[in-house]
C-alpha cells in the first residue's frame, strides 16, 4: 500500500502546449478584439457590400446598352437619387396632412377606444393612450434620435454612398481585395463565395423591396376601397413591417384593424378579412415565389437571427439579421462543400 501511494507521488503531469497553438490562440483572441473595436466602420462596409450587391446587377442589365461601366453606375445612382426625391416630394406632405389630423382626432379617437374596456381597466388604458399627455417635442426629437442612431447621422450615409459607389465601379472590386490579402491557393474558393454572398444579397434585396411594395399596395387598395381613413399611413406602416418577418405583419395588421375599429365594427371586421387574406397570399405565394428561392432560410433561424440581432445592434440589427444570416448559411454550404 505505501509503494502504490509512494509510485503515485512521483508520477509527473507534464503539460505541453506546442508555441503554435499558443500563437494561433493570440492571434484569435486580437483578432476578436479587433473585430470588436472596429465593428462601426465593419457595419458601413456591411451595409455599403448590400448596396452594392443590389447595384451590380443592375449595372450589368445597363451594360447591354452602355458600353462603358463608369456610366453605367453614375445613371443608376442619378435615376436612384431622382426616385427617391420624387416619391419623398409626393408622400411626405400627405403624410404629414395624415398625421396633423390624426393629433387633432385623437382625444375623440381615445375616448371611443376606451369605452371598449372594463370600467376598471378604463383609467390605466386611458393614460395609456392619452396622446394630450405626451410631450409631442420630446416625441419627435427621441424619434429623431432613433434614426439618427440608426443611419450614424449624414457622415456615415455619405461613407455608405460613396464606398458603395466605388465598389460599383470596379467590378468584383471586394473579390479581388480579399484574393489580395489571401493566399492564393484560397483565391479561388474566395471569388466563389464572394460572388455567391453578392447574388444572394442582392436577391434578398430585391425579393424584400418588391414583396414590402406589394403588401403595401394590397393593403392601401383595400383600406381606400373600404374607406379608412389614413390609408396611406397605414400602408407605410405596412412596408416598414414587412421588413421584420412574423411579428411585423401582426402589428400592422392590429393597428389597422384599430384605426377601422374607430369608424365602424363592421369596417373593422372586413379589414381583418382583408388583412388574412393578404397575409394568406404572402406566406403561401409570394414567399414561396420570391424570398424562399433568394433566401432559403428556415422559420427557426430567422427568428433566431431576429434577435440575436435586436440583442446586438437594436434596429440596425433588426433589419441586417436576415442579409447576415444568408450569407453566413452561403460560407457555411460552401464550407461544407469542400469538406
Amino acid at each position: 500500500m505505501n509503494d502504490s501511494n509512494k509510485s503515485l507521488n512521483n508520477q509527473r503531469f507534464d503539460l505541453h502546449i506546442p508555441l503554435s497553438t499558443i500563437l494561433k490562440i493570440v492571434l484569435a483572441i486580437a483578432g476578436l478584439w479587433f473585430v470588436f473595436m472596429v465593428r462601426n466602420i465593419l457595419f458601413l462596409l456591411f451595409i455599403a457590400l448590400l448596396v452594392a450587391s443590389v447595384v451590380n446587377n443592375g449595372v450589368r442589365y445597363l451594360q447591354k446598352y452602355i458600353k462603358y461601366r463608369t456610366v453605367a453606375v453614375i445613371l443608376l445612382y442619378f435615376l436612384f437619387v431622382l426616385t427617391l426625391g420624387l416619391v419623398l416630394l409626393v408622400l411626405i406632405p400627405l403624410l404629414i396632412s395624415q398625421i396633423g389630423e390624426l393629433h387633432r382626432m385623437w382625444p375623440e379617437y381615445s375616448t371611443r377606444l376606451i369605452a371598449i374596456f372594463p370600467q376598471n381597466w378604463q383609467s390605466v388604458i386611458g393614460d395609456t393612450i392619452n396622446l394630450n399627455n405626451i410631450d409631442w417635442q420630446a416625441t419627435v426629437g427621441n424619434v429623431l434620435l432613433t434614426i439618427k442612431g440608426f443611419f450614424g447621422g449624414v457622415f456615415n450615409l455619405v461613407v455608405v454612398f460613396a464606398l458603395s459607389f466605388y465598389m460599383c465601379l470596379e467590378e468584383n472590386a471586394w473579390g479581388r481585395a480579399l484574393c489580395y490579402l489571401l493566399p492564393d491557393k484560397y483565391s479561388h474558393q474566395v471569388k466563389r463565395i464572394y460572388n455567391e454572398v453578392e447574388n444572394k444579397l442582392s436577391q434578398w434585396f430585391q425579393g424584400q423591396l418588391l414583396l414590402c411594395s406589394f403588401m403595401a399596395l394590397l393593403a392601401y387598395i383595400g383600406l381606400v376601397i373600404l374607406g379608412v381613413k389614413y390609408a396611406l399611413l397605414l400602408s407605410i406602416l405596412v412596408f416598414i413591417g414587412e421588413i421584420v418577418p412574423y411579428l411585423g405583419p401582426i402589428v400592422y395588421s392590429f393597428l389597422a384593424v384599430t384605426f377601422a375599429f374607430l369608424q365602424s365594427p363592421v369596417i373593422a371586421l372586413v379589414v381583418l378579412i382583408w388583412f388574412v387574406i393578404i397575409n394568406q397570399i404572402e406566406n403561401h405565394i409570394l414567399v414561396p415565389k420570391i424570398m424562399q428561392k433568394a433566401v432559403g432560410l428556415n422559420p427557426i433561424i430567422t427568428i433566431t437571427a431576429l434577435l440575436v440581432g435586436v440583442k446586438l445592434a437594436g434596429v440596425a440589427g433588426a433589419l441586417l439579421a436576415i442579409p447576415t444570416a444568408t450569407m453566413l448559411r452561403v460560407i457555411l454550404e460552401d464550407y461544407q462543400s469542400e469538406s
